[in-house]
């Protein structure tokens, strides 16, 4: 839970303040980093890696008016995650592209995604408060069953059943939805 310096330090950030940022960045750099790392993994660099922390952080500088002092924590969690992936994308869009493997149909693969994704939210709204939490930090921020296991204060046990529910869960859903589950 962001505590009162945080708020104190936004406030100040949205004002252009320096100093603030800097504390941020002090505070938040390991938290950022670690998600940027379980996004990116072993795919890039160290210079990459650090390449995309530096970007939330300028993200939060130049967005600073639009953040809330106590949503902090999940908005360069967010942050974080989006930019490593589209870190991950760049790069194999380079690839892509020396290759003229250009994707067809990207419109209704938009529009298909965004069904999807609103269906999903919709389905994490049916998991109780826990499983949800383990789901997202598995699935969103990728963190190890390990990891959650020991942040959450619940066994591994535990964790990998919350998991397993929640998959479940989530593929009854989306069949009733009409995405239709393959196991390949």
């Amino acid at each position: 839970m962001n505590n009162l310096t945080d708020i104190i330090a936004i406030k100040k950030l949205q004002k252009r303040n320096e100093k603030s940022l800097k504390y941020l960045m002090d505070k938040y750099t390991p938290y950022v980093a670690t998600i940027v790392n379980n996004v990116i993994r072993s795919s890039m660099s160290t210079q990459d890696v650090e390449e995309v922390v530096a970007d939330v952080f300028i993200s939060l500088w130049n967005n600073a008016q639009n953040v809330e002092p106590k949503n902090l924590k999940s908005y360069l969690g967010t942050v974080a995650r989006n930019k490593a992936i589209n870190k991950l994308r760049e790069s194999r869009i380079t690839i892509d592209i020396e290759d003229n493997d250009i994707p067809d149909d990207s419109f209704i693969k938009h529009i298909e995604q965004k069904e999807l994704s609103y269906i999903l939210n919709e389905a994490l709204e049916k998991l109780s408060k826990a499983d949800r939490e383990v789901f997202i930090r598995y699935y969103w921020y990728f963190q190890t069953v390990k990891e959650i296991s020991q942040d959450m204060n619940i066994s591994v046990t535990s964790v990998t059943s919350k998991l397993s529910r929640g998959r479940k869960k989530l593929k009854t859903i989306l069949t009733e939805k009409g995405f239709l589950y393959e196991n390949n």
